[in-house]
């Protein structure tokens, strides 16, 4: 499942980046602003002075995590369905 740009809620970033290793506060900065305030990447590394592959490189990872907890929110659903 992608990112809806813009219209992530701090609370789950924050939640997805806990489960990385990124650590720089511009950085993390700079993924607030592109996921949850909805600057393009240009715009939130220029905000948080980042460069943007560095920002770019962090949204991969963060996608990537957020991919994995929504097969797992998936595959916890389907086993709550078939034996309920």
């Amino acid at each position: 499942m992608s990112f809806l740009i813009g219209h992530e809620s701090v609370a789950r970033v924050r939640l997805l980046l806990s489960l990385t290793k990124i650590s720089s506060d511009d950085v993390i900065e700079a993924v607030y602003h592109h996921l949850c305030n909805g600057f393009q990447v240009d715009t939130a590394a220029l905000l948080s002075d980042v460069e943007p592959g560095s920002l770019s490189r962090a949204v991969k990872k963060l996608s990537a995590i957020n991919d994995i907890v929504e097969k797992i929110k998936e595959s916890d659903w389907h086993h709550i369905n078939k034996n309920s």
